[in-house]
Parts: structure tokens; C-alpha cells; sequence
């Protein structure tokens, strides 16, 4: 005859952890018993925006580090304003760069460092623009019009929850726009 008793539970068979966090919602289960040793179980559902210092993350941690591995991209076409002695832009690439890479290490929503690189990343990309229409280069014009509609559709993107695919289309706007100034300054190198 089999004896089909459990015994009871107590708090050195199991033990449950639960983490709330405002931004974070992890349980953790620790199952300890004497048969298996441990049984380790976690669910977590990581919301879009985590708080850090009242101010909330414009991307996720790890999606964030695309753009600011795209911000990169801007060394070439510095070198190569400089290289073409377009002075101005060359000096225009370096202010983008620096307040880009200053703003994508840790981009808070409402922060100045945010503020500075929407402004400087505004005025020279019109700049841009404008030297694209005064070159009459097609290309460039085509390249940073693409790059311009990047922005309102990763705005789009990113309120509509695709967080993913709203960091790429701000990093192919990062890289349309980077190309776009290439083509203006070998235009110039070229007359």
C-alpha cells in the first residue's frame, strides 16, 4: 500500500521573491527542495521608458546604444569637409558629433543635453539642405530628404510602441543624413 501523504511546506523547502520596482515587474521564483537543488524561474516585463533621477530614457537600455554607435558614423564626413576645406561644416560636424554623443550615452527625455542636440542637429542639417539646393546635387538633396523624413516617422514609430524599429529609422537617419553631407563635399571637390 502506498502512503500518499505530502509533507508539509516549509520555508527551507521553498522560498519566493518578489520584486516590484516602479519601471519593472520581475518575480522570482526560488524553488529549493531535496530531490532537485535549485529551480530558478524569472518573468519580467521591462516597460519602454525607465526612470532615472525623475527623468525617463528615451529608448530602452541597449536599444539607445545603436544611435549612439551611429553618432560615429559623422568622423567621416568631418574628414571629409576638412579635407575638402569646407571649414564650416567640417566645424558644424564636430559640434553634432560631440552634443550627439553627449546626448546618446545616456538619453534622457527632459534633459538639456537633449535640447542642445535637437538644436545643433536642427541647424546643421538645414544648413545642409540649403547647400544641397545651391549646389543643385540631386543626390544629396534626395539622401538628406529621406534622412529629414526619417525623424517624423521614428517620432511616429515611437509612440505607436515599435521602440525597435523607431531606433532604426533614427539611425538611418544619422547615416542619410551623413551621406547626404558626403555628396555636398565632393560636389565642392569636385568644381
Amino acid at each position: 500500500m502506498k502512503n500518499n501523504i505530502k509533507e508539509p511546506e516549509t520555508k527551507e523547502n521553498e522560498t519566493k521573491e518578489h520584486i516590484n520596482t516602479e519601471n519593472e515587474n520581475t518575480d522570482i521564483n526560488l524553488l529549493q527542495s531535496s530531490k532537485t537543488n535549485k529551480t530558478i524561474k524569472t518573468n519580467k516585463t521591462i516597460k519602454t521608458n525607465k526612470t532615472i533621477d525623475n527623468d525617463v530614457l528615451c529608448y530602452p537600455e541597449g536599444i539607445y546604444n545603436w544611435v549612439f554607435n551611429t553618432c560615429f558614423i559623422h568622423l567621416i564626413h568631418i574628414s571629409l569637409a576638412f579635407y575638402n576645406e569646407l571649414y564650416m561644416c567640417g566645424f558644424m560636424g564636430i559640434i553634432l558629433f560631440f552634443t550627439s554623443i553627449n546626448h546618446w550615452r545616456l538619453p534622457l527625455m527632459n534633459s538639456d543635453r537633449r535640447f542642445v542636440d535637437i538644436c545643433v542637429a536642427l541647424t546643421s542639417v538645414l544648413y545642409h539642405y540649403y547647400l544641397s539646393f545651391m549646389t543643385n546635387n540631386t543626390i544629396a538633396q534626395i539622401l538628406i530628404s529621406i534622412g529629414l523624413l526619417m525623424y517624423p516617422l521614428n517620432y511616429y514609430l515611437y509612440f505607436q510602441n515599435y521602440i525597435k524599429v523607431s531606433a532604426l529609422c533614427h539611425c538611418a537617419l544619422h547615416t542619410f543624413i551623413s551621406l547626404g553631407a558626403n555628396f555636398i563635399y565632393m560636389y565642392y571637390y569636385n568644381e
